[in-house]
């Protein structure tokens, strides 16, 4: 997959309870609408989860929008240490999802693979929540936020 050049809509459901926030865009990173966002872990700043690696971020949600005062630009927003990235939790998106992902992969953890979607390695990136069922090849319904639990024995 490819890192995110536009925003996008998301396919949502489950709005039960959603954990909504806002955070600090990091500077010079790039977000869209519709991006994976992660936090620094030293810093706390967010930015898309295109190559975080596993260790280095902690997931946020799904980019909902942004704190801006003009017009969000096409090209995405900019951080420039004053713009707030806004997103949401704790509700099932359908994501694009890495070859690797089958229905044998339903109620296991989910990776962020990048900005756009999601994988079953652990060593791709922060874990975002659980897959909830296969829509089509290469689409996923992921519950962001959702603890793993662990394997029945």
């Amino acid at each position: 997959m490819t890192a995110l050049a536009a925003h996008r809509n998301v396919k949502r459901r489950q709005y039960g309870n959603p954990k909504i926030g806002a955070t600090l865009i990091a500077t010079s990173a790039i977000v869209f609408e519709g991006s994976l966002l992660v936090a620094d872990a030293t810093t706390g700043l967010a930015s898309v989860a295109t190559d975080a690696g596993a260790g280095a971020t902690n997931f946020l949600g799904i980019c909902t929008g942004f704190d801006y005062a003009t017009s969000i630009p096409l090209t995405g927003v900019v951080g420039d240490g004053v713009i707030y990235a806004k997103w949401e939790s704790n509700v099932e998106v359908l994501l694009v999802c890495a070859a690797s992902v089958t229905a044998a992969d339903n109620n296991k953890a989910a990776y962020c693979l990048d900005d756009e979607g999601v994988t079953d390695a652990t060593t791709a990136g922060p874990g975002c929540g659980v897959f909830r069922g296969q829509e089509a090849t290469l689409a996923v319904w992921v519950e962001l936020g959702a603890p793993v639990l662990p394997a029945a024995t």
